[in-house]
């Protein structure tokens, strides 16, 4: 039976159909109990692949854009978002993440982040914890429930999901009910595609996971780029010892360019 409380809406663009089949292979192997209408969003190429149905939006315009328009076809109260080259690498467990929902819902949440990092500040449960105003990455959006209205409301046109992430955090500081995971990845997932390429590491993981990469449509990082990626990785490390009310602070003070410091592979995505 269909849960119509909640949709689950990859974001893509045609741009990167190369690596759907991937994506929804491994979610359908890890996340076999699913029961949630499931969409991919996607720019003009319609498709039903695996028990996902395309939202074709028509051209990129802008990663916001997109996705504005794409919650417009979803009828559900809350989403759940996903991005299509973080790949499910692991079983998820599909009854303690509906008993997480479930009491995200009684309590009316806004926003439920279902990746521990950032780490949430307070305690709500044995599970959750709260995310306040003026916390950096408010609005991440890797594997994050939404309500509709209020994600829809935080958008802004012409932002890539970066910009987002960062801008949006600012704008979603009029709504109370954020939260996140504390200690368990519901959702385990790996980042597949680094600015347009493929993470060599990451594929190595996949490879174990039985993806078999016979034709590759798109480059490989060097190792120079693994370098790179892998230090801004732990320059983010040393920023989060900061203490979390002078983050944003001190990013708007230093213009400073934290790409890394989010979670999520997302300045150049779109």
């Amino acid at each position: 039976m269909i849960n119509n409380l909640l949709s689950i809406l990859v974001v893509s663009c045609d741009k990167y159909s190369d690596i759907w089949e991937v994506y929804i292979k491994l979610f359908n192997k890890y996340w076999p109990e699913c029961k949630y209408e499931r969409y991919l969003l996607t720019n003009k190429i319609e498709t039903q692949i695996f028990g996902f149905r395309s939202i074709a939006i028509g051209d990129d315009i802008s990663w916001s854009d997109n996705l504005k328009k794409g919650l417009e076809k979803i009828r559900s109260k809350y989403v759940l978002i996903l991005i299509d080259d973080h790949f499910i690498v692991d079983k998820v467990n599909d009854e303690e993440l509906n008993n997480i929902l479930k009491y995200f819902y009684n309590i009316d949440g806004n926003y439920l982040r279902l990746y521990p990092y950032p780490r949430p500040i307070g305690e709500i449960n044995k599970f959750m914890g709260s995310i306040p105003e003026g916390y950096l990455y408010r609005t991440s959006v890797i594997s994050s429930v939404w309500k509709i209205n209020v994600l829809y409301d935080i958008l802004k046109e012409g932002e890539n999901a970066w910009q987002f992430e960062l801008n949006g955090s600012i704008r979603s500081d009029k709504y109370n009910g954020f939260y996140a995971i504390k200690n368990i990845n519901i959702l385990p997932t790996i980042n597949g595609i680094i600015r347009g390429k493929w993470n060599k590491m990451a594929m190595k993981i996949l490879e174990n996971k039985g993806i078999i990469f016979n034709q590759i449509n798109r480059p490989i990082m060097s190792n120079k780029e693994m370098i790179i990626y892998y230090y801004s990785l732990w320059r983010s490390k040393i920023f989060n010892f900061i203490p979390w009310k002078l983050r944003r602070r001190i990013r708007e003070i230093f213009k400073l360019d934290l790409f890394g410091s989010s979670p999520n592979d997302l300045k150049n995505r779109y």
